[in-house]
């Protein structure tokens, strides 16, 4: 009986088995280098993330503070106008206002008359409110009398000259005459005479108001 001879294959494995090692790291080099690229971009992104937030947090804040300001602005200009509108209905009142303007007068006759310096009101008359066509503004004409030292004389026509200033909120008027009655040079001097000589005087004077919307004109 012949003999059968069986060829048996010898496969290479260390071979095999370092190229699968070759190829385990090569992979393993590009999944690290992969990775590495990654996980910069991922902390690139992160950090432009925070950057963004830090950033919309000051854009916050200053928007807020922006829009505070604009209110304290806003705040501001609605106390400035109602001071102003106040001030301009003081020196420039919407009607004649007579009660007003007597109470400011006599309030300014109490706080000038001193004893060094008298200076009392007497009469106070009002005439008729005067509209005049051609004047966007309205006149009431009035008298009074007063008694009082020269100093405070000149005081009082220092008074009129700057009224309807805002600041003081004075209401406007203006002096049309003035009349001086002088005492009696041959009069006795009596013990009620011995204080300040005062002037005895009448004022012709007109205040100003806004002319009413849709008046005519009239006169005195």
């Amino acid at each position: 009986m012949p003999i059968s001879k069986v060829a048996i294959i010898r496969k290479n494995y260390s071979g095999t088995t370092r190229i699968f090692q070759a190829l385990t790291i090569v992979v393993l080099i590009a999944a690290g280098t992969w990775g590495f690229f990654q996980y910069q971009s991922l902390i690139a992104t992160q950090a432009a993330l925070a950057k963004g937030e830090t950033e919309m947090i000051t854009l916050q804040t200053s928007v807020d503070d922006s829009a505070q300001a604009y209110k304290d602005l806003g705040t501001k200009a609605t106390a400035d106008t109602s001071l102003i509108t106040n001030a301009v209905r003081a020196v420039f009142p919407q009607e004649e206002g007579y009660t007003s303007l007597t109470r400011v007068l006599d309030n300014y006759a109490v706080t000038a008359n001193t004893v060094a310096d008298p200076f009392f009101a007497g009469s106070l008359s009002f005439g008729s409110p005067v509209i005049d066509a051609k004047n966007e503004y309205a006149t009431l004409p009035f008298t009074m009398s007063i008694n009082a030292s020269r100093n405070n004389f000149d005081k009082f026509l220092r008074y009129v000259e700057t009224s309807g200033d805002l600041d003081s909120q004075v209401r406007l008027m203006a002096i049309k005459t003035v009349s001086l009655q002088l005492p009696d040079p041959t009069g006795a001097a009596t013990a009620e005479s011995t204080g300040p000589e005062t002037l005895n005087l009448s004022f012709a004077l007109d205040t100003y108001f806004q002319k009413p919307v849709g008046a005519t004109a009239k006169t005195q």
